[in-house]
């Protein structure tokens, strides 16, 4: 039984990033210009590629070589001589910042600029071919990608004629993309696929582009162990397998069937790029040459360009051998009801394709599986308590990381188990019996193997010493202890989680007493160095809760404020390290703090025994304008009640936001109440359905803040 992690071949278009700038006009490719007075194959007469006569080689006309227009060389557009794009002086790497601290009333006043894009995009140096599919569908379109929000413009390319673009969105740097439709839709260009024309371009005011996507013709023949690839023996009209290109850019990926009989050649047409090369064979159902479901990569950094023959190799191993058990034949299942005890499994480091045999009831654990060569992790996963009874039920430990295989091998693994007892004090203190008997234990402990994280659970009763036995797999352990609600137990913090040890080794049988120490946190939460205000809204809904989040665990223990007088509080938790939030309530159930927001009050508290933490939180008020392009925004001319955009602000360290409109017509005047704290300004518009002014449904950053 093998199952085949396709996602790993298939990644989202925008998870890989190029750090290469391009910007100004000119053209992508040089091929098949008319100007005959100088040699350089573009369009202009200086000499050089670029498409410009300023004598450089940057594509626009200051006269350095920076590729930008702002007469200086550090190729960004601000001015300055720094390198970067924030207008200011400094030498300072990586994305800069552009808005301090929000503390207090401030007014902020915002810009955005739009730009103007056209051009066309050519196919191979040459006019794109018209489609001959003659169907509505473009052949294409780009697409413009935002690097920090990663908002998408999409320009389409028509069916017939030149394959022009000309398109308005806000200024900024943009990774460019081509994509086609399928091969039923279009017939111009590889279908399906999409490739990068230009990464990190610096479009602002008007600007002329010309990009150029270039094609591949990839041939060759994929063999098996070094011969050709066998015939299929089920004829059943599905392929053995296919081959996969895997663009390394953009994770695009191009498929090629391998048939039933034959050699098993292939013949495909790329976007030109750089790729892997993977082979990923069919179920077991429908092809006995290649081991079912699953994938081998065959080769990487494949430079294709133009046309191209590579023929590739797959090999295969054969991998047999006998799990044990503490070093002895693995019991027989006394639970004889036909599932197995458990399986072993081999991943794949490269691919993640699983391979996996069952290990039977009874007798020796024997397997034998074939597998393509690759380096493997090895894992023994067992069965359920109800289907067995002879290994620790329904998880998996580690039996070998790293394990190269390749031709034919034995291979016999042992899996070691350990019992582990013990008590759980609380306090350094017998636990207290559980007040409520329900038959919900106070609590449990989690036993989780920091390698295959499977976790192992013992649960503590409700009554009498908190005494555990449990049996596990040899190996390194996080041990937390975890509770239930307060409406079924009464003896713990509840609802929590607390880290008793890291990274523990087991083996063998051994006794570990934990104890767990809680801490009674109590204080105020203040707004603005004063009284928490009252909320008007009498609905019996509190102004808002404090959470205090465990810095190792996760796990949250909250506590509310109340809807009047000052925001005390008392609390009971584990003792740990913690970070401390105040969560406010919609403004339909309160009136005193901002509305469904969030704000960090404190972070890394060290919290033991009894303490008090008085905690405050100041709120701001931001007002100001947003201009366009340096002038008042026009008004919406589609008076439809709804705001042309609005500014998003988005709290850097809680990932909170607010949110305020400006309005359809009139100044583009914006106010809003939120928390102080370090923010990200993006301006977010409506549809073209709902106003006429900005780009539709467009999110742009107009500042980064800076960290507190």
């Amino acid at each position: 039984m093998t199952r085949n992690a396709a996602s790993l071949i298939v990644a989202a278009l925008l998870a890989a990033g190029s750090a290469c700038t391009s910007s100004g006009s000119g053209s992508d490719a040089d091929a098949g210009d008319t100007d005959t007075s100088d040699t350089s194959g573009d369009l202009d007469t200086d000499g050089d590629t670029d498409g410009d006569t300023d004598g450089d080689t940057d594509g626009d006309t200051d006269g350095d070589t920076d590729g930008d227009t702002d007469g200086d060389t550090d190729g960004d557009t601000d001015g300055d001589t720094d390198g970067d794009t924030d207008g200011d002086t400094d030498t300072g790497t990586g994305p800069e910042c552009d808005l301090d601290p929000i503390a207090g009333a401030v007014v902020l006043n915002l810009n955005v600029d739009t730009a103007r894009i056209q051009g066309e995009v050519k196919l191979n140096g040459n006019t794109m071919p018209d489609d001959t599919i003659i169907d509505a569908y473009d052949r294409g379109w780009l697409s413009f990608v935002d690097v920090v929000t990663k908002d998408t413009y999409y320009a389409y390319l028509g069916e017939t004629g030149a394959a022009a673009y000309d398109i308005v969105l806000f200024a900024g740097v943009y990774n460019v993309y081509l994509t086609s439709y399928n091969s039923y839709s279009q017939s111009v260009l590889p279908p399906d696929a999409t490739t990068r024309l230009a990464a990190s371009l610096e479009i602002a005011g008007s600007l002329d582009r010309e990009f150029n996507a270039r094609t591949s013709d990839i041939s060759g023949v994929v063999q098996l162990n070094g011969s050709a690839m066998p015939n299929d023996g089920i004829v059943d009209g599905y392929d053995r397998g296919f081959l996969s290109l895997v663009d390394a850019v953009t994770s695009e990926t191009y498929t090629a069937y391998l048939g039933e009989t034959g050699a098993a050649a292939y013949d495909i047409v790329v976007f030109e790029g750089t790729f892997d090369a993977f082979l990923v064979a069919q179920d077991g159902y429908h092809q006995d040459v290649l081991p079912p479901s699953a994938t081998a990569r065959l080769a990487t950094g494949i430079a294709a360009s133009g046309a191209l023959s590579k023929s590739f190799n797959a090999q295969t191993a054969q991998v047999q051998g006998v799990v044990k058990l503490n070093n002895l034949v693995m019991p027989d299942d006394t639970l004889v009801d036909g599932v197995d005890r458990a399986s072993i499994s081999f991943v794949d480091t490269v691919t993640s394709t699983v391979y996996s045999q069952d290990l039977g009831e009874t007798g020796a654990a024997a397997y034998s599986i074939v597998v393509f060569a690759s380096t493997y992790n090895v894992l023994l996963d067992t069965n359920g308590l109800g289907s067995q009874n002879v290994l620790p039920p329904g998880v998996s430990t580690s039996l070998k990381a790293g394990l190269a295989l390749s031709g034919s091998t034995t291979q016999n693994f042992n899996a070691n188990t350990a019992a582990v007892s013990g008590v759980v004090t609380l306090n350094g203190a017998a636990m207290p019996d559980d007040t409520i008997l329900d038959a919900y234990d106070r609590g449990w402990l989690s036993f989780a193997d920091v390698v295959t994280k499977d976790t192992y659970t013992a649960y503590l009763g409700e009554t009498g010493a908190a005494s555990y036995d449990v049996v596990l797999f040899s190996g390194s352990y996080d041990v937390s202890l975890g509770s239930g609600g307060s409406g079924v137990q009464s003896a713990l913090p509840p609802d929590a989680t607390t880290r008793l040890a890291a990274n523990l080794a087991l083996s063998g049988s051994s006794a570990h007493d934990f104890n767990a120490a809680t801490t009674e946190v109590s204080g105020a939460v203040r707004i603005n160095n004063a009284v928490m205000p009252n909320d008007s809204i009498a609905d019996g809904t509190d102004r808002a809760y404090l959470s205090f989040v465990d810095t190792v665990s996760g796990g949250a223990s909250t506590v509310d404020l109340g809807e009047t007088g000052p925001a005390t509080y008392l609390i009971v938790m584990f003792a740990g390290t913690y970070n401390a939030d105040l969560h406010t309530y919609g403004s339909g159930y309160q009136n005193a703090l901002p509305a469904d927001a969030a704000t960090r009050l404190a972070e890394n508290l060290s919290l033991s025994g009894s303490t008090t933490q008085n905690l405050n939180a100041n709120t701001a008020n931001v007002t100001g304008e947003v201009t366009l392009n340096g002038a008042v925004m026009p008004s919406d001319t589609i008076l439809d009640g709804t705001a042309r955009a609005y500014l998003t602000f988005l709290d850097k360290t809680v990932n909170d936001s607010y949110i305020a409109d400006i309005g359809e017509t009139g100044a583009a005047a914006y106010d809003v109440t939120m928390f102080a704290g370090s923010y990200d300004v993006d301006l977010v518009t409506g549809g073209s359905p709902i106003q006429d002014v900005l780009p539709p449904e467009a999110t742009t950053r107009l500042r980064t803040g800076c960290a507190k």
